[in-house]
């Protein structure tokens, strides 16, 4: 009985050391347990971490490339400014050129009416210079006419003299016969 209770004392001892090794193996495994949840916890949240990188990531490159084609368009942007700017600028220099011009072309017109006026009034002094000419000479033209009428009066009264004359003592004689003195 000795060595049954001794086998039985040493079997409770067992099933004792049995019973605290499973308890702590079931310990163990369920601190195992529990960190693989954890750990499964911690490996779907960084897995959700690494996703939601991924996602940022393809974002981000998505945003690059619209930052690239924005980066493009704003430099063509900028060319297409300093070409406007350059275009204005060259144009604000022909306005003033032309500006210029202007002024020059509106004094040299202002000259040319100062100068189509004296020539008006000169052609009117010469039309009116002309017109006094032209009646003088027609009054000249008048005269000239009444003295070559007067100067062939004349000359027709001095050939009748002449006829009348004796031809000899040149002295009047109306008559058929004259007698010279």
């Amino acid at each position: 009985k000795a060595k049954i209770t001794g086998e039985l004392l040493l079997s409770q001892r067992k099933l004792v050391e049995e019973r605290r090794a499973v308890e702590a193996a079931a310990a163990e495994l369920r601190r195992l347990r529990q960190q693989v949840d954890e750990e499964r916890g911690q490996r779907r949240e960084v897995e959700e971490g690494r996703d939601r990188l991924a996602s940022e990531v393809e974002a981000l490159r998505a945003e690059r490339r619209e930052l690239q084609e924005l980066q493009a368009a704003h430099e063509e942007l900028q060319r297409r400014h300093e070409s406007a700017d350059a275009e204005l600028q060259a144009r604000l220099t022909r306005c003033l050129q032309l500006e210029a011009l202007q002024e020059e072309l509106r004094a040299e017109v202002g000259r040319a009416a100062e100068t189509h006026r004296r020539a008006s009034q000169q052609h009117s002094e010469l039309l009116t210079r002309a017109r006094q000419a032209q009646e003088r000479a027609e009054r000249l033209e008048q005269l000239v006419a009444e003295a070559e009428r007067d100067a062939e009066r004349a000359g027709e009264e001095e050939a009748r003299l002449r006829r009348e004359a004796c031809h000899y003592c040149r002295t009047g004689s109306s008559a058929t016969s004259h007698v010279c003195p």
